[in-house]
């Protein structure tokens, strides 16, 4: 089969990786990566048009900063509360790039060597945040998650508060004035439905 397909068909393993976050917090048929990833997409492109970056350039950077997932698994290293049983307790953010590297290496391997350093560097891109459009994608990286755990929220689709996506300490990784306003909107409406969820607090051990 040629290179490509491979390549592609490795990448359609993201359709079975489930968003490790939600499953820790109990959120009853979580999202998988690739649903995460298109949304993210979809913003990508209409925040940077609306900054007046280039959409193209920031939706490419989208799609692509999940893929070594399909080898390397989604995980969450800064999650503050994690239950006893968390299988990436103890991994650092060094081993989890090292991780995602070799994972992306893999996946690229077979590719054509400009097609292959293409997606190295939109990924690298991305990591680094070497360009304005990759900076925005990072962020709306974060709103996505925080947009995402409101939706569950409403849904009524776990048992347990989701602050730690709508917190302060979610709400300092976004800098951009134009994401940070759309970020308080969210939070204001998570307080809401919280207010009259009966939610219960996550603890350390899972139990509340």
């Amino acid at each position: 089969m040629r290179p490509e397909l491979e390549f592609f068909s490795t990448v359609g393993k993201l359709k079975d990786v489930v968003r490790t976050g939600w499953q820790i917090y109990q959120i009853k048929d979580p999202e998988k990566v690739t649903c995460h990833s298109h949304r993210l997409a979809l913003m990508s492109y209409y925040y940077a048009k609306k900054l007046g970056l280039d959409e193209n350039k920031a939706m490419k950077i989208a799609i692509i900063h999940d893929i070594p997932e399909a080898l390397a698994g989604d995980v969450p290293i800064n999650l503050e509360k994690k239950p006893k049983e968390y299988p990436h307790k103890g991994v650092t953010t060094e081993q989890k790039h090292e991780k995602e590297v070799d994972a992306l290496e893999n996946m690229i391997s077979h590719l054509p060597q400009e097609d292959a350093q293409d997606i190295r560097e939109t990924w690298e891109e991305y990591t680094y945040k070497k360009s304005p459009e990759a900076k925005l994608v990072k962020e709306l990286d974060k709103l996505e998650l925080a947009l995402q755990a409101l939706d569950y929220a409403r849904e009524k689709r776990g048992p347990y508060e989701l602050d730690e996506f709508l917190g302060q300490g979610m709400k300092s990784r976004i800098t951009i004035p134009e994401l940070a306003e759309l970020f308080n909107e969210i939070q204001q409406e998570y307080k809401k439905v919280k207010a009259n969820g009966n939610f219960q607090t996550f603890l350390e051990d899972g139990n509340s």
